[in-house]
């Protein structure tokens, strides 16, 4: 459930793109229509009220800021090159597109990451389906679901750092291979040598025969 329930995100014409209120033109030059029933929008910025897209004549609508905030995520990822993901922190990644198909699936975005391919989903109101969940760990096939149902759409960064910054959003799929590895076995065995002379050390240090 998306935290703020004012609509924030409009359809713009002129660039036929989702578009943050934030970045909006002020009243109707904003050029935006709702995704939902199409109608035009007015971009409401004033000192007093929050800002918002409202409706000119079809008040009851609500805009659809869940598909719009999906297409949002969407267009967030090809356009930047970074990412904060769990376990590794800060990847780079390029040649981001919007949902190229991929045998029987379909990624929302498809990248590059070390010269191999990596796959994100964007959640909002509908998560992964098992099989298809499936398809990517079974197949190691790298992706990342990033999940925005709780996203906060308050400002265009709020949104933009749960994409790129925020990591307990994130869910590694096919990755097995990433993982905290332990200390290879020789430090431990050099470690058990150490103690083990150290103790041998003590004991006859305390338990030597007096003279």
């Amino acid at each position: 459930m998306i935290v703020n329930t004012a609509i924030k995100l409009a359809y713009h014409t002129q660039t036929a793109k989702v578009i943050h209120i934030d970045h909006a033109e002020n009243g109707r030059a904003c050029q935006c229509e709702c995704m939902k029933c199409n109608e035009k929008l007015i971009a409401v910025q004033g000192d007093i009220r929050v800002k918002h897209f409202r409706h000119d004549k079809n008040p009851d609508c609500d805009g659809s800021q869940e598909t719009a905030l999906h297409q949002l995520g969407i267009q967030i990822l090809v356009e930047n090159n970074q990412i904060a993901i769990p376990i590794i922190g800060l990847i780079d990644y390029s040649n981001a597109i919007e949902e190229k198909k991929f045998y029987a699936t379909r990624p929302d975005v498809t990248a590059i990451y070390r010269e191999q391919s990596l796959y994100f989903e964007i959640a909002v109101n509908h998560f992964m389906e098992p099989d298809k969940d499936l398809f990517f760990t079974t197949g190691h096939h790298k992706c990342v679901e990033i999940d925005l149902s709780a996203a906060d759409t308050f400002s265009y960064e709020k949104i933009k750092n749960s994409v790129l910054i925020e990591t307990s959003n994130k869910k590694l799929l096919g990755w097995e291979q990433v993982q905290i590895s332990p200390p290879p076995i020789h430090n431990w065995i050099g470690k058990i040598a150490i103690g083990t002379l150290f103790l041998l050390i003590v004991d006859w240090v305390f338990n030597r025969p007096r003279r």
